[in-house]
C-alpha cells in the first residue's frame, strides 16, 4: 500500500511541474534544467525535501513492517520499486509520456539530481522487485504485517 500511495503522490507532483513547464513562458534560467523539468532553484529544492521525506517514511515502514535487518533491505527495495512502477504508470496514463525508453526520467535529487533513460528506471525496478522478493523467499516468508 505505501509502494502504490507514494507513487501516486509523485506522480501527480510530477505532472504538476512537467505542465507547469510545458504552459508556461518561464525558461530555463540555471544550471538545474534538468530534461527541461526543474529550471527553477526552489522547484529542485521542493524536489529535494520530498525525496529525503520519501526516504524517511520508507526506512519508518519497513523497520515497523520486518524484525530481521535482511527483511527490512528486502522490504524497503519493495516499496521504492513499487513506487517507481506506479509513478511512471500514472504518468503514462494521464500525460502519454514516456514515449519511448530512452526518455530521461529525473530519478534522484539528492544530493545533486540523477537522470537515467526511463527503460533503465524500470529494468532497475523490476530487478528491485525480484531481489526484494528472492529475499523475503531465502529468509522464510514475507514481512511480518
Amino acid at each position: 500500500m505505501v509502494g502504490i500511495a507514494l507513487g501516486v503522490l509523485n506522480a501527480s507532483s510530477e505532472m504538476v511541474v512537467r505542465q507547469y513547464f510545458a504552459f508556461s513562458d518561464v525558461l530555463p534560467d540555471s544550471d538545474l534544467d534538468v530534461m527541461g523539468l526543474l529550471s527553477v532553484e526552489q522547484l529542485l529544492h521542493m524536489r529535494q525535501l520530498g525525496d529525503i521525506s520519501q526516504v524517511l517514511l520508507v526506512v519508518g515502514v519497513a523497520v515497523m513492517g520486518s524484525r530481521t535487518w535482511k527483511k527490512r533491505i528486502g522490504l524497503f527495495l519493495w516499496i521504492f520499486a513499487l513506487a517507481t512502477l506506479i509513478r511512471i504508470a500514472v504518468i503514462r496514463l494521464h500525460m502519454n509520456w514516456p514515449s519511448h525508453p530512452g526518455d530521461m526520467d529525473l530519478l534522484w535529487t539528492v544530493p545533486t539530481p540523477l537522470t537515467l533513460p526511463v527503460g533503465l528506471t524500470i529494468v532497475v525496478a523490476v530487478f528491485s522487485l525480484i531481489l526484494s522478493v528472492t529475499v523475503f523467499k531465502l529468509l522464510g516468508g514475507e514481512p511480518e504485517k
